[in-house]
């Protein structure tokens, strides 16, 4: 008989929990009702109002405080009664409560009675520095019986989206509308204000936050219908004003209406979802929030709530992959600190390198030591990375594979194959651009024209004072190949033959061809360039180059500037430097050719 236990089934649930729940170490709990350590101090041992709360208010942060340091959990907790707290946008809240993994917020933080603004003021804050925010807006709500979450949910959306400029019509298309609509009054009096009353503020967020506004599809929305049935079926209304129009004026009505609700930072799309069962999130690329409501849930409850809006929000799997590795290299970072810097003589090594004198070269040094610490940090935590990653593709091969693409990656699988592939690829030999100075695999845009740095590295390097080198200094040659527009389903289709390159240009991902012509018997067309200080570049990725040209029949050098756009990763540029080599190495021979046209 077996006796052994089946192994239980991979939950996604599971998977989020452990790269969004296990690694919070610390919380803050801002609340007005909940008494502070500081208030506390200060009515005990100064005299003076520290706001302390009820005894009912007190029994709320012990079971807060608890639930916080459960024996699965044990996060440090501080409070904060939000006293301090000001909706100015230089004083909004003290910096120490930035360095929280988790905040669970009121939302009412000037009583029951009272709006919103100072809750929402700290979100913004939180949605503008450098860490992925997670808040649980712990509050009674709205009306009679404390239970509209959704007026909360839908006024914190709006206090994180920006005015979008493209909602606002043009004066031409504005004075048109207002001059149908005078006419459609003359008929119906009162028709301006019944229109502008037929969407809200749920219609406004819907368009606000379209990657791509398409105002067709707009017009079959729920959010839209009202508007849209009273336009139709009005007997009134003016022949020449046109649906898409119409709606255009509506969405810029009610963006002038909600102005003073909308962040005047622009803080990236807003994300958001409400389910019937009370499960909702907001989200922005730096902030994640879950609205859970405090008479119908205990503390005790916040972690599982929060794990379901999470899993109800469904980040991507490769958005759990690098969540992961960020966690890893938190919990980790002493002991693969310890295990990179353990050898005092690489340290002295090291050391030597930081004092040079010159500049140039100290900067690079630095560069390059940042380099590879990061390598050995990210060796430290790659077998712990890896464990996670075989979880979750163990977890996406167990489902089907129509419905894993319909959870997990719902745009990948409408979007079109050429672009899936190109930007595979674009991935693949392309990474971000390194470096101040320029090196093998920069690829740079010189007018209308794309060329790849192809000389050696070692070549590059600044400072370098030996033969052609120190008499061209500061010039710094290199040999560049142009690279060839190709179009993008040809290039996929020839990918192997490892003649084409896929970048991103200005947001797009262009295809280029390493031959003329597409050809894999052409031969790549390459120069001698010259670039000036030593090929040092600025903050823009900016660099002066010198080429050689004939005017009169005479040699002369000719000034001219390049931006480095992109950079390949070093294998696909080693690939074609080799290629390079082999095209300037080869060997003309004697063969006679059969003529094209026999």
């Amino acid at each position: 008989m077996n006796n052994s236990v089946a192994a239980k089934p991979i939950e996604y649930r599971d998977l989020i929990k452990e790269v969004y729940i296990d690694p919070i170490r610390t919380v803050v709990v801002i609340d007005d009702e909940f008494p502070s350590l500081d208030g506390l101090i200060a009515e005990k041992w100064y005299e003076e109002n520290g706001k302390c709360g009820t005894k009912e208010d007190a029994d709320k942060v012990r079971d807060i405080l608890a639930a916080c340091r459960h024996k699965d959990r044990r996060w440090l907790v501080d409070v904060h009664d939000g006293k301090k707290i000001s909706t100015d946008d230089d004083q909004c809240i003290a910096s120490h409560l930035h360095q929280s993994d988790l905040m669970i917020l009121d939302y009412h933080l000037d009583g029951n009675e009272g709006s919103g603004d100072k809750a929402i003021a700290i979100l913004r804050e939180l949605a503008t520095n450098d860490h992925f925010n997670m808040v649980i807006v712990y509050t009674k709500g709205y009306g009679n019986d404390a239970g509209d979450l959704d007026r909360v949910i839908r006024e914190i959306a709006l206090g994180l989206t920006s005015n979008k400029s493209g909602l606002v019509l043009n004066h031409q298309s504005l004075n048109k509308v207002t001059e149908y609509l005078e006419e459609w009054e003359d008929e119906e009096e009162g028709i301006t204000d019944k229109l502008k009353a037929t969407i809200d503020e749920n219609a406004y967020l819907a368009v606000n936050h379209q990657l791509k506004i398409d105002w067709k599809k707009n017009k079959k929305t729920p959010e839209f219908q009202e508007a849209v049935s009273l336009f139709e079926n009005n007997a009134n209304k003016p022949s020449k004003l046109k649906d898409s129009l119409f709606l255009r004026w509506l969405v810029h009505e009610q963006q002038k209406k909600l102005e003073s609700k909308l962040s005047s930072d622009n803080l990236g799309r807003v994300s958001f979802r409400y389910s019937e069962n009370g499960i909702n999130w907001i989200r922005t690329s730096r902030l994640f929030i879950t609205v859970i409501h405090k008479e119908q849930n205990n503390p005790d409850s916040l972690p599982d709530k929060l794990v379901e809006a999470l899993n109800h929000w469904r980040p991507e799997p490769h958005r759990l992959l690098m969540a992961k590795m960020r966690s890893a290299l938190d919990t980790r970072g002493a002991l693969a600190e310890e295990e990179v810097l353990d050898n005092p003589c690489l340290q002295a090594a090291w050391f030597e390198e930081l004092l040079i004198e010159d500049t140039s070269q100290r900067k690079l040094n630095v560069n390059k030591t940042i380099e590879r610490h990061w390598e050995g940090l990210g060796d430290s935590v790659q077998a712990e990375v890896a464990g996670f990653a075989s979880k979750v593709t163990d977890y996406l091969c167990g489902l089907d594979p129509v419905e894993a693409y319909k959870v997990h990656c719902p745009d990948g699988s409408n979007s079109d194959r050429t672009e899936i592939l190109a930007a595979a690829n674009c991935y693949h030999c392309t990474k971000a651009i390194e470096g101040n100075h320029l090196t093998t695999g920069h690829v740079l845009k010189i007018g209308p024209e794309f060329w790849l740095c192809l000389s050696p590295a070692c070549d590059l390097e600044p400072g370098q004072e030996k033969g052609w080198l120190k008499n061209l200094k500061p010039n710094m040659p290199f040999k560049a190949v142009q690279l060839h527009n190709a179009d993008i389903k040809n290039a996929l289709k020839n990918v192997n033959y490892g003649n084409h390159l896929f970048v991103q240009i200005d947001s797009r991902i262009k295809a280029f061809s390493f031959l003329p012509g597409d050809s894999a018997v052409s031969y790549p067309r390459w120069e001698q360039m010259f670039a000036a200080r030593q090929g040092l570049f600025d903050d823009d990725k900016n660099i002066n180059l010198r080429r050689v040209g004939a005017e009169q029949e005479q040699l002369v050098v000719l000034e001219t500037s390049a931006q480095i756009v992109a950079h390949l990763r070093y294998e696909y540029a080693l690939n074609l430097l080799q290629r390079l080599g082999v095209s300037l190495s080869r060997v003309g021979l004697d063969f006679q050719c059969l003529p094209s046209e026999v």
